[in-house]
């Protein structure tokens, strides 16, 4: 489900903050979520949904899973602390609402 106008106008993070002040991206998305993944999820007649204790573990699993390429790749491709922490901001938006949303 989408979120409100009021909702989606307020940044959550440094990243929304620097490279979407105007809101283009998370409005697009957000127009995404009301239109091709509602018709996507509505014929779904239950959805489950794993509840992440805290923003920081979603960090930490993530770095698991870089150490973890790390050890297949030797260490080709796998994102440093930076780049890490500025690719899961992209998700912040999209793990907090729902969270707040569903039972």
């Amino acid at each position: 489900m989408p979120q409100s106008s009021v909702d989606l106008a307020a940044p959550v993070n440094n990243l929304e903050v620097t490279e979407d002040l105007a809101g283009i991206w998370r409005g697009y998305v957000n127009r995404q979520l009301g239109e091709d993944y509602r018709r996507l999820f509505d014929p779904l007649k239950l959805l489950l949904m794993l509840k992440v204790p805290s923003w920081e573990m979603v960090y930490r699993w993530r770095r698991k899973q870089e150490e973890q390429l790390a050890a297949k790749w030797s260490g080709r491709g796998v994102m440093d602390e930076i780049a890490l922490r500025q690719f899961i901001m992209h998700y912040k938006r999209l793990m907090r609402y729902p969270l707040a949303e569903m039972p």
